[in-house]
């Protein structure tokens, strides 16, 4: 039987300009290598005309489809159970590469890649132009039928003695508005969603200021910061301006390379015309260097804007937005008065289905106009919970109006001695920082596994994630808890509180199909464990080395993993 046909570079049948795979054949032996990472390959051996073989997470297939044309990839998980609950979709169709067209349609078209891509990026550049900005818009949120049905059983999953209902959970349509002011040194952002929620945010030049209150439950507050962080995202309900990174006052700082993640525009190739949304636009292909996403981009022919972002991931369309409807404010400043995205989701079986879609229509847009002062100023009601970090520490009292001096210097007092906790907690925590991590101790249960030691887990990195079934924001955090494969360099251990009955860490563990490991602690409260590492809030995350030895800790699992793949790799 001949396998030769099997050789070659593959592609997404969605994405075929760009590299995915490729296979290579020695004598009897093939092998399929990352473009990206040709040293990781996997060995595939011929069978009944396909290809098959063993990897990490499991067994793959290469088979071809004469009628399609196209080379289907059966990807089988190590462990059944998991079966679609991995980052590898069970199936997935490849192509042969195709060569870009590039080149002949630049050609064909008269235009070139770069140079549309430069015309967009320059035609957002206005806004740091502008002396003020406003704009008023309404927005509509429609989720769809399968992402209703879908977030109906995961709530049903969660809460199982629950009605879950379209008022109280589940809301098919909601309604609202959008304001956006800012100048050169202020800002106000609204958000009201008519029986969902409201968000107020105000830099006023000197104090931060939210008012955040929410329609489906009794939830509201005020809070106060003393200065704003890098972070800080004024137009982030908007998709424009989004085709490379924009910094401003409120945001100000560096980010290297940012080119690498939005693509640059020399690595911009045309692929075709479309129409979309009633605009007749060229295709725009990339593939970022910092990003391993196809990014599609759907450019005006006539007016040379950007009218969609498309993200394409495994072959499959995880990210699409849209500004259309330009209007000229001003000679050469043109803003979309169309605006929206889809909030894309995956099944068990990994693919993606569009969840909810967004619609936003502007409704005016000024620029240049002289701000009044009343813009950047709150109104508060008395007896409303505040959070406020303006002394220093963080504290919560309720607001009153005509607060006394006296009154004024308790909640002082009161935010000096949170610093002085939270400076003690965190010399605390970083006491045991170089240390042997302690090693389990023997008389305690597990979950998921037979019982570990930290002294067989010398040479990779641990992360241990202190939470509990009771602990209702740990809930969150659940999914870090899935089984890592033994070939992986980071190793994730759950520290349960002591608990007596295990069945029901397994049963809150079985609900968000976490299956790695848990350590279930014993003694008072918090467990032996938590005392030994002073971890005293849920949830939580340590980080032991390779070495054994205590590397740091976290309170989220972004920066406790960042630590600890620093470790594996160094």
């Amino acid at each position: 039987m001949d396998y030769d046909h099997f050789v070659g570079t593959y592609a997404f049948e969605a994405t075929p300009f760009w590299p995915e795979a490729v296979v290579e054949r020695s004598g009897e032996s093939f092998t399929l290598k990352s473009p990206e990472e040709p040293e990781l390959s996997i060995t595939l051996k011929a069978t009944e005309g396909n290809l098959e073989g063993q990897h990490e997470k499991g067994q793959i297939c290469l088979k071809y489809n004469a009628d399609d044309k196209v080379y289907l990839v059966e990807h089988v998980p190590s462990d059944p159970a998991k079966a679609g609950s991995q980052d590898i979709p069970p199936q997935f169709r490849w192509v042969k590469i195709k060569p870009s067209p590039n080149a002949q349609l630049e050609k064909e078209y008269g235009v070139k890649a770069p140079d549309l891509v430069r015309a967009v990026r320059d035609g957002e550049d206005w806004i740091h132009q502008a002396k003020s900005f406003q704009i008023k818009a309404t927005d509509k949120w429609v989720k769809t039928p399968k992402g209703i049905a879908h977030r109906t059983q995961e709530l049903q999953t969660q809460f199982p003695n629950t009605e879950i209902s379209s008022k109280r959970f589940i809301r098919p349509t909601l309604e609202g508005e959008l304001a956006i002011v800012f100048d050169d040194a202020r800002f106000r952002t609204y958000n009201y969603t008519k029986e969902g929620s409201m968000f107020l945010h105000i830099w006023n030049g000197r104090e931060f200021i939210a008012h955040e209150k929410y329609f489906t439950h009794a939830q509201e507050l005020y809070a106060f910061r003393k200065s704003l962080g890098e972070t800080e995202n004024v137009l982030v309900h908007l998709m424009w301006p989004r085709s490379q990174f924009h910094s401003f006052w409120w945001n100000k700082h560096q980010m290297e390379n940012w080119q690498d993640f939005y693509g640059r525009a020399e690595e911009f190739i045309l692929t075709g015309k479309r129409d979309y949304r009633g605009t007749q636009c060229y295709v725009l292909e990339c593939y970022p260097k910092d990003y391993r996403r196809v990014r599609r981009w759907l450019v005006g022919t006539k007016d040379h804007l950007r009218h969609s972002d498309q993200t394409y991931e495994t072959g499959q369309l995880t990210w699409e937005q849209w500004t259309t409807d330009y209007k000229q404010i001003k000679p050469g400043w043109w803003f979309p008065m169309v605006q929206g995205y889809h909030i894309f989701e995956r099944d068990e079986t990994m693919q993606s289905y569009i969840a909810s879609t967004r619609d936003i229509t502007v409704e005016d847009v000024r620029i240049d106009e002289a701000l009044p002062d009343e813009l950047f100023v709150m109104e508060f009601k008395e007896g409303v919970d505040v959070n406020d970090d303006r002394f220093g520490g963080f504290v919560t009292y309720k607001y009153k109006k005509d607060r006394t001096e006296d009154e004024w210097e308790e909640i002082h007092q009161k935010a000096q001695k949170r610093i002085e906790a939270d400076n003690a907690e965190k010399r605390a925590l970083d006491e045991r920082i170089g240390q042997t991590a302690l090693e389990f101790p023997k008389e305690c249960k597990w979950v998921n596994t037979e019982p570990l030691t930290m002294e067989k887990m010398r040479g990779k990195a641990v992360v241990l994630q202190f939470w509990g079934i009771w602990c209702g924001p740990c809930h969150n955090y659940m999914g870090v808890l899935s089984a890592k494969p033994e070939t992986e360099d980071i190793v994730v251990i759950g520290i349960h509180t002591p608990e007596e009955d295990l069945t029901k860490i397994k049963a809150d563990m079985d609900k968000y199909k976490a299956d790695g490991p848990v350590f279930v602690d014993t003694g008072d409260r918090w467990g032996t464990i938590s005392e030994w590492y002073h971890v005293q809030r849920r949830p939580y995350w340590v980080v032991i080395g390779r070495d054994g030895k205590v590397l740091g800790h976290a309170d989220n699992p972004a920066d406790a993993f960042q630590l600890a793949q620093k470790e594996s790799v160094s």
